[in-house]
C-alpha cells in the first residue's frame, strides 16, 4: 500500500513539473497598427517580463507602459498551460 502512495505522489510531482514548463505568458504590444513591443515595458507583479516567458501559477498583476500611449493594467489568474493575453493596443 505504501509503495502505491509513493508512486502516486512521485507521478503527481512529475506531472506538476512537466505542466509548469509549459506555463508561459504570451502577449504583443502595438500602437496605431504597428508593433512597438521593443519600446514598451511589460511587468508582471512589478518585475519585467517578456512574451513567452515562464510564469508561476496564481493571481498576478500585469502592466504595460509605453512613452506614447496610455498604461494598461490588469489582474488575472494563471493556470497550467499557455496564457495568451493577445495584442495590447
Amino acid at each position: 500500500m505504501w509503495w502505491s502512495l509513493l508512486v502516486l505522489a512521485l507521478y503527481g510531482i512529475r506531472t506538476h513539473q512537466r505542466l509548469m514548463e509549459q506555463t508561459r505568458l504570451n502577449f504583443s504590444v502595438g500602437l496605431a497598427g504597428q508593433d512597438f513591443g521593443w519600446a514598451a515595458s511589460a511587468t508582471l507583479d512589478g518585475k519585467r517580463v517578456v512574451s513567452g516567458e515562464r510564469v508561476s501559477l496564481g493571481k498576478h498583476t500585469f502592466a504595460v507602459t509605453h512613452p506614447k500611449a496610455e498604461s494598461f493594467l490588469t489582474n488575472f489568474s494563471i493556470r497550467y498551460g499557455g496564457q495568451d493575453l493577445g495584442r495590447m493596443i
